[in-house]
Order: structure tokens, then C-alpha cells, then sequence
């Protein structure tokens, strides 16, 4: 599922001519002190890393489901809904996947305690440099990150 090459452009800052999904997920990009949140799958994933997150479901809004995923992934519950800013919508594109992805951002004053799920074995928080230089990342995930926080200079990217 995850064979893609390496320097394939699978991320489109605008809606590529001819994409076609009906499928919504969203990311959770949590800051703590630089550092961000990222999760390590199980087997099922290849033990990839990537941010939380997951699918929308079928008539909810992406800051509901944000919420959602979040608190089911990690156990994590914002208390200030504003808290999460949406960012840029990003389109993913490789083989026969195709999905939009709505990403937020939060600045976290204290670091949570993370209850991982099931479906995930291992988390850290790391920079974005690092996470892009040395973890093995979900597809596309290093160009998202490069064009959700590029103009940002204490990221180092």
C-alpha cells in the first residue's frame, strides 16, 4: 500500500485537474517547546510514523473529527476548541489513492499525557527537522510538513 517513490510529488497544494476522493482525513500537528507529536503504527502500517489523525467521517465537520482522532489516537482532550488552527487543505495523490487531508495546528502551554490506541505502538515529540531527516514517515508526510511550516525559522526546514 505504501510503495511510492521516493521523489514522486504526491502532495498538490491545489486540487490536481481530474482528482476524484470522497475521502476526507484530517492531521494533528501538536507543538510542545518545538517539538511535535508523531505516532509509530503497528505491523499493520509498516511501523511507519505520522501525525495523528484519520478519516472524517460521513457528515462531520473536519474540526469535529480533528477532535475526534486526536482524543481517540493519543487519549489527548483539547479544553479550548479554539486552540487548533486550520491550515492549508492538501491534496494527496499516488496509485489508485486519492484524499483530501485538513490539517491543524496547535501550540500546547503543557506538555499532555499521550494514551496511545491500539493501532499505534510508539510516540515521541520531536522537531520537524528531525522527524523529516530521521523517521521513516507515512507517504507525503515530509512534503506537508515542508509546505505547512516552511516560512517558519526555528523549524530549521
Amino acid at each position: 500500500m505504501y510503495n511510492v517513490a521516493m521523489n514522486k510529488k504526491i502532495v498538490f497544494e491545489e486540487k490536481p485537474e481530474g482528482f476524484d476522493s470522497v475521502v476526507k482525513v484530517v492531521t494533528s500537528y501538536l507543538e510542545y517547546e518545538n517539538k511535535f507529536l508523531i505516532l509509530r503504527y503497528t505491523d499493520a502500517k509498516s511501523k511507519l510514523w505520522t501525525a495523528p489523525g484519520g478519516k472524517v467521517e460521513a457528515g462531520e465537520a473536519t474540526v469535529d473529527a480533528f477532535h475526534r482522532e486526536l482524543h481517540e489516537e493519543t487519549g489527548i482532550i483539547l479544553r479550548d476548541v479554539s486552540d487548533a488552527i486550520a491550515l492549508k487543505t492538501l491534496y494527496f495523490q499516488y496509485g489508485d489513492v486519492s484524499y483530501e487531508c485538513y490539517p491543524f495546528h496547535v501550540q500546547l502551554s503543557k506538555k499532555p499525557e499521550v494514551l496511545l490506541s491500539a493501532e499505534h505502538e510508539e510516540y515521541t515529540w520531536t522537531s520537524l527537522n528531525d522527524a523529516i531527516q530521521n523517521y521513516t514517515l507515512i507517504p507525503g508526510a515530509k512534503q506537508g510538513i515542508s509546505i505547512h511550516f516552511s516560512n517558519a525559522v526555528n523549524y530549521g526546514i
